[in-house]
């Protein structure tokens, strides 16, 4: 009898602690994307013509060169897309829930000349998962 007892504290134990742990790792998660995003909108203060469509119209014949602006906004890009890269993970690609975090439509449709023209031919490709690109596509086709 007392084994049973001692079988039975310990399995509500471990589902409690399980409780507790996917409590403060979402907790946790969430907070590492509120820093993230407010690190992009930090950046984009500090560098207006990031978010500028005048500079960014200017990507694809720029994106090769050597201006510091342009190295500047491929990185951010880049930090953009990784951004939404890991949220769409998170999320499992639940558009809802993304979509309620942040404003997707607007990152992808502002930086789109960079995701379809790269500063390296294959970027896009290789570094994100055919899910994360199709995700992105989406909002560039519809």
């Amino acid at each position: 009898m007392t084994a049973i007892i001692a079988t039975l504290i310990s399995c509500i134990a471990t589902i409690v602690n399980y409780f507790i742990f996917r409590t403060n790792y979402k907790a946790s998660e969430e907070k590492r994307f509120n820093d993230n995003l407010n690190q992009i909108l930090s950046i984009s203060i500090q560098y207006p013509y990031l978010e500028d469509f005048n500079f960014i119209c200017t990507w694809t014949k720029n994106r090769n060169s050597s201006d510091d602006k342009y190295l500047r906004y491929d990185t951010y890009c880049i930090y953009n897309f990784n951004f939404l890269d890991r949220l769409c993970k998170y999320y499992r690609y639940n558009r809802k829930k993304i979509e309620h975090f942040v404003h997707v439509k607007e990152i992808i449709r502002t930086h789109a000349s960079w995701w379809i023209h790269p500063k390296n031919e294959f970027d896009n490709i290789e570094g994100y998962s055919k899910e994360f690109r199709d995700f992105i596509n989406s909002y560039l086709e519809g």
